[in-house]
């Protein structure tokens, strides 16, 4: 019984949820829904967002989307004088919701479709059609704003509103883009035509004030010249060297220069201050053109230190001169041939000669303090040397500050040469051994195999009176102005000997110890393209006889040179006993006598002198007969002109310079 009542239920039930749902209907948001009456048409006003009823079959809902729409509008048409014109609008539009139902009515969902492409192309010759094709370029502000206004009025006529309007593209055809890049050729011609007028006058009246101005300038030296004379030319010389120094500071690396030989070069070394004497020392035995060497003396200490700072390494004719310190006389400094010498290792890179003096200077009777630096790279090689007067002050010095930290490192202190052991044991092996002994003496064990000499090892290798260097793997062109530099930086040299052309050369420095630093430090260094080798040479032992070359009785010994002729050996070709003492009153060694190794009477401490090597152009040296005195000569500025550097160099260029043969022996 309840069964057939639940299915007589459930069809009137079924019937009205249909009619319910369908009566029914959602408007989206951005939407409006148009009602559509069976019996009354289109309703008047658009329904809004959100759920509404309507009656079924009755009543229909027509929705229609009221958000904004892009669309592009592009067309071809002519200019006002009758050029080609491409152009594309964008445009945003939406239908009034307001007027739907009539939109609806009149134009249907596709409202757009209908009406935007047909007035944009109207508006859009209409205006195009008004303006020239150039003021479509330069007004298009006006153009766009005259666009916008007619479309906007036009799109209003169909209930479709427009919230923007734009022009995205505007070409002329290939023939208006020729003339009108042609037209702006011509006007840029035009303005530099114009341009190249105004210079050309402008050019014009200069030149005529630069001849005024110059016409008035000579008469107005001439003048001068007339009320000033010798005082005008000065004052202009001061100018002139202030101008040089300007450019020197200006570039740093080339100086172009006039040349003149010595006036020339103290007309160079004038910018750093007034120059008492230039005196130029040409190298005779230079075969290609040879490179020379000259000192400039300054009136002050100031004006050689900025010569030094400012002119070291410049180019003159295409040679870099290199400038250094000239030595006075050793007499102005304390002789520490003779005093107890000190290593010092493991030295900090920021450790200089003050630093490392100031570091022991607790210890009384310290003499000398010296740092011992690399020359090509301008740094320190990490040790250095010690002087005392008193054995007691260095034993404690060795004591005290060995394993102390100085700077940023622990250092090393020993003794530089055992004084008290006497001098050491030959060598046994062949290969170390090198040089023959001059009045007797152990030859000296030499590395040549390519690791660090030490510098304990090799002050230790021949006796004390042993001061001598053997320089070997010169080439053929090699000269003295080329050894100098390198020794001179270590210690004195009195005497050189030249065997370029066989390749190898000897020199002798004032002490043991100055030698030992030479073959430590110059091993290897390059001259003229090549490592240059160092090793002992051999002296005749303390006896007091004369170093002669007619006394040399060199013993013949294996060599790693092979048949390398050894210091004091009578040669062919040699400058025989042409020796100098350094820059300024040095006794010549040239045709005196004296003890062999024997240091002099100290370092000499740098005057207001420069020493120049590498110069290209020089005078002769002096006689040796009237040079090589064995007593002290007078001071620089004091002594002849001809003979200022016969004692540096006139046992040699002396001879050359009077046509006199070399000779050797004493």
């Amino acid at each position: 019984m309840s069964g057939s009542l639940a299915n007589r239920l459930l069809v009137p039930v079924a019937v009205a949820a249909a009619i319910v749902h369908a009566s029914i209907y959602d408007v989206p948001g951005g939407y409006r829904a148009v009602m559509f009456d069976r019996f009354s048409g289109v309703m008047d006003r658009a329904k809004p967002e959100g759920t509404h009823f309507l009656v079924p079959w009755l009543q229909r809902a027509i929705l229609y989307d009221c958000r904004i729409k892009p669309r592009n509008i592009s067309t071809t048409t002519g200019s006002k004088d009758l050029q080609m014109v491409s152009i594309t609008l964008r445009v945003l539009s939406r239908p009034d919701v307001e007027h739907l139902p009539k939109i609806y009515q009149s134009l249907g969902l596709d409202y757009d479709e209908r009406v935007l492409p047909s007035i944009g192309n109207e508006v859009l010759k209409s205006i195009v059609a008004q303006f020239d094709a150039a003021e479509l370029i330069t007004q298009r502000e006006v153009v766009s704003s005259r666009i916008r206004e007619d479309l906007l009025q036009r799109a209003g006529e169909f209930n479709i509103k427009l919230e923007d309007v734009s022009i995205t593209h505007l070409t002329f055809g290939k023939e208006f883009t020729q003339a009108v890049e042609a037209k702006q050729i011509a006007q840029q011609d035009a303005e530099r035509a114009k341009f190249i007028v105004e210079k050309a006058e402008q050019e014009r009246q200069a030149a005529v004030i630069r001849a005024e101005g110059e016409a008035e300038a000579a008469a107005t030296i001439s003048r001068a010249l007339m009320s000033a004379g010798d005082a005008f030319v000065t004052f202009r010389k001061i100018e002139t060297s202030k101008a040089i120094v300007q450019s020197l500071s200006g570039n740093p690396n080339v100086t172009y220069i006039p040349s003149g030989g010595e006036y020339m070069l103290t007309e160079i070394f004038a910018v750093a201050g007034p120059v008492q004497h230039v005196k130029i020392i040409p190298d005779r035995n230079y075969q290609h053109g040879g490179l020379n060497y000259g000192f400039v003396e300054y009136m002050d200490m100031r004006a050689a230190e900025t010569a030094l700072q400012t002119l070291n390494g410049r180019k003159i004719f295409d040679t870099e001169i290199r400038v250094n310190w000239a030595y006075q006389g050793q007499q102005n400094k304390e002789d520490t041939s003779n005093h107890f010498h000190v290593f010092v290792g493991d030295l900090s890179p920021e450790v200089n000669d003050e630093v490392l003096a100031k570091a022991f200077s607790a210890f009384g009777t310290l003499s000398d303090a010296r740092v011992m630096w690399d020359m090509n790279s301008g740094k320190s090689r990490g040790y250095g040397f010690l002087a005392f007067r008193d054995k007691t002050d260095a034993e404690q010095a060795i004591a005290t500050m060995n394993g102390e930290w100085l700077g940023s490192r622990a250092i090393r202190v020993n003794w530089a040469n055992q004084k008290t052991q006497g001098a050491p044991a030959a060598s046994s092996s062949p290969v170390a051994r090198i040089g023959g002994g001059i009045g007797g003496g152990a030859p000296a064990p030499i590395n040549f195999q390519g690791g660090p000499l030490s510098y304990e090892s090799v002050v230790q290798q021949t006796p004390q009176y042993n001061s001598t260097v053997y320089v070997g793997n010169l080439v053929p062109y090699c000269t003295q102005a080329d050894l100098i530099p390198l020794f001179q930086s270590i210690g004195y040299l009195s005497e050189i000997r030249m065997q370029a052309d066989r390749g190898f050369a000897f020199v002798k420095l004032d002490t043991h110890e100055h030698a030992a630093m030479a073959i430590v430090q110059l091993q290897g260094q390059m001259v003229h393209g090549r490592p240059i080798k160092c090793s002992w040479g051999k002296d005749r032992a303390d006896g007091g006889a004369a170093l002669s070359t007619g006394s040399m009785s060199p013993t013949p010994a294996a060599a790693p040179y092979g048949n390398m002729p050894m210091y004091g050996m009578p040669q062919p070709n040699t400058y025989g006993q042409y020796g100098f003492g350094a820059y300024g009153g040095f006794p010549n060694q040239a045709g005196a006598t004296g003890t062999p190794g024997a240091a002099p009477s100290g370092m000499g401490s740098p005057v207001a002198s420069a020493a120049v090597m590498g110069m290209g152009a020089g005078g002769a040296g002096a006689d040796p007969s009237i040079a090589a005195g064995g007593a002290a000569q007078g001071q620089w500025a004091g002594a002849d002109p001809n003979s200022y550097y016969s004692n540096y160099w006139g046992g040699y260029y002396g001879q050359q310079a009077q046509g006199d043969p070399q000779h050797q022996g004493a």
